[in-house]
């Protein structure tokens, strides 16, 4: 069995491209005077690929529209995902922005829509990046007499966010919690509290199965012990055939992997007893330690005088 690759960037799409899901985390992030311009039942994912003047395509990680609850406007949501704090994330996000109210004009609309952006942080320390335009800028006070610059992007930093706050993210949470720990700590750390996620807000069993072969893949430490360890303690996990299977790949993987260090120690071993033989018969011909540990390869003599 060969196990799925869920990259961090491709697990986190996959979550909120689910509106529900969606819905629960945006009205747990936008700001309320936001909320209150949104009639989150026709939330609706549309497309953030945009091609540009030159021809070239961008691709958004997460776009969505939302209408106003009289129906008489629109406003889009931006959702990217970023591991790492590139240079200008703000001037990152207004290529999109640009390509946002194009697309909305090209339905239509006479008017620009707002939009609003947010950067979903997993790095592995806090996010140290500007978080508005302003500050992307070298002549900050000139930019913003030309500009009018907008206020700050929301960063959701994942190094920062306290475990108790992640748990209010409901199906969000577990994706959250394992986004924050997947390069910092062993699975086993962080498997009681992922499994206390789960248990209180089951996931679709697609997003489940995603985000076990993601850690599978990209965590630290024993995985076959964690994947039993989530068996015994969420249902959902104990009752799923492609979890069992994922299991027993697991552990048969790592009874292989200890016979083949069983005999990588036992080659050790032979060929240090070997060296040793020969050490000793090069002192039996009078040669120097000094010498013999050049001839040999061996830094350790004790008990050859």
């Amino acid at each position: 069995m060969k196990k799925l690759s869920m990259p961090h960037d491709a697990l986190y799409k996959s979550f909120l491209k689910d509106i529900d899901i969606a819905q629960e985390f945006l009205q747990l992030h936008l700001p309320l005077y936001l909320q209150k311009e949104c009639d989150f039942n026709t939330l609706q994912l549309v497309s953030g690929a945009f091609v540009q003047s030159n021809l070239s395509q961008r691709f958004a990680d997460i776009v969505y529209s939302v209408n106003s609850p009289d129906g008489q406007d629109k406003l889009y949501i931006l959702m990217e995902h970023e591991s790492t704090a590139s240079a200008l994330p703000p001037f990152k996000l207004s290529s999109y922005l640009n390509g946002i109210m194009q697309q909305h004009l090209e339905q239509g609309h006479k008017q620009l829509p707002a939009v609003f952006e947010m950067i979903f942080y997993r790095g592995e320390r806090p996010y140290p990046g500007p978080t508005n335009y302003l500050n992307c800028f070298k002549r900050k006070q000139l930019a913003q007499k030309r500009l009018g610059l907008p206020a700050s992007v929301k960063i959701l930093d994942l190094p920062t966010i306290p475990d108790e706050e992640i748990k209010r993210y409901k199906r969000m949470a577990a994706l959250t919690l394992a986004q924050k720990y997947i390069g910092t700590q062993n699975l086993m750390q962080f498997a009681p509290q992922l499994a206390e996620l789960l248990q209180c807000y089951p996931l679709p069993v697609e997003k489940l199965r995603q985000l076990i072969y993601y850690l599978v893949e990209e965590g630290r430490g024993d995985d076959g012990l964690f994947l039993q360890f989530l068996m015994e303690n969420v249902r959902q996990c104990r009752e799923d055939e492609e979890m069992k299977t994922l299991g027993q790949f697991l552990r048969d993987e790592g009874r292989e992997e200890g016979r083949r260090e069983g005999w990588r120690e036992g080659q050790r071993k032979g060929e240090q007893l070997k060296a040793l033989a020969i050490a000793q018969n090069l002192q039996n011909l009078g040669l120097e330690l000094d010498t013999i540990k050049r001839v040999t390869g061996l830094s350790d003599l004790k008990g050859f005088a």
